[in-house]
């Protein structure tokens, strides 16, 4: 009798297991199917020319770039992911009737010198834009586990301010990691430097949020949000 009751409950493990082990299954493979679809929507090309009416102009900013390849893991480096993403915000925008103006828009920096470059960086824009986007990746050295996304405006600036809340309200409905807030961005030099209304993103840590930062749908979805956020924002201000 023991033996047979002890059969059943072995039955009964063994089917969960094997129900467990499918939907998992199932679940990593329409992860890969999804991703598969989502990476012919990844745009390989900017949008030249706004859809309709323009009703106003950003800097987009694609941090890094050439040997400054800014934080890295497996392989990746921040510059690219940057430039991936910059693209995606910036053709939604063109889409939806802001005009865009990018610092750059391949695999380059502006000068050699690292503050050379930081400084023609900021002038990007100026008399031209209402608002100027840095776009970047943050990380810490020896800690993998680290996550969420942070982003900087300039203190004091109600514009600034408005902005990132915006993007901020966006990016948390994602819910695709921690929220680390919006931060006043007095120590970065594009924020207290720039001759635009700055905000500064970081998307990310690029170890403890690697799988979501690099995945082909998340990109579209964030990039969606962020844009989204820049909109709300002009629409506000008409």
């Amino acid at each position: 009798m023991k033996k047979k009751k002890r059969l059943k409950v072995n039955r009964v493990i063994i089917a969960i297991i094997l129900v467990l082990a499918i939907v998992f299954g199932l679940y990593q493979s329409s992860k890969v199917l999804i991703n598969y679809i989502a990476s012919f929507f990844i745009s390989d090309s900017f949008i030249s020319e706004v859809n309709g009416p323009t009703k106003g102009t950003v800097v987009l900013d694609a941090g890094h770039g050439l040997n400054d390849v800014g934080a890295q893991n497996n392989g990746i480096y921040e510059k690219d992911i940057n430039l991936d993403y910059t693209r995606e915000i910036g053709n939604y925008l063109m889409k939806h009737g802001v005009n865009v103006i990018y610092t750059r828009k391949t695999d380059a920096r502006l000068a050699d010198n690292q503050n050379e470059d930081l400084r023609e960086r900021c002038q990007v824009g100026k008399g031209k834009a209402d608002y100027y986007i840095s776009i970047h990746v943050n990380s810490i050295e020896g800690n993998k586990d680290v996550k969420g996304f942070e982003i900087y405006y300039l203190n004091n600036d109600e514009k600034s301010y408005n902005l990132a809340n915006h993007v901020n309200e966006e990016m948390e409905s994602l819910n695709y990691t921690h929220n680390r807030g919006v931060l006043e961005g007095k120590s970065l030099y594009v924020i207290r430097n720039n001759t635009v209304t700055p905000i500064l993103i970081e998307l990310g840590y690029i170890k403890g949020d690697f799988e979501s930062l690099t995945d082909h749908y998340h990109k579209i979805k964030l990039s969606q949000k962020i844009a989204e956020g820049i909109i709300k924002t002009i629409d506000n201000e008409e």
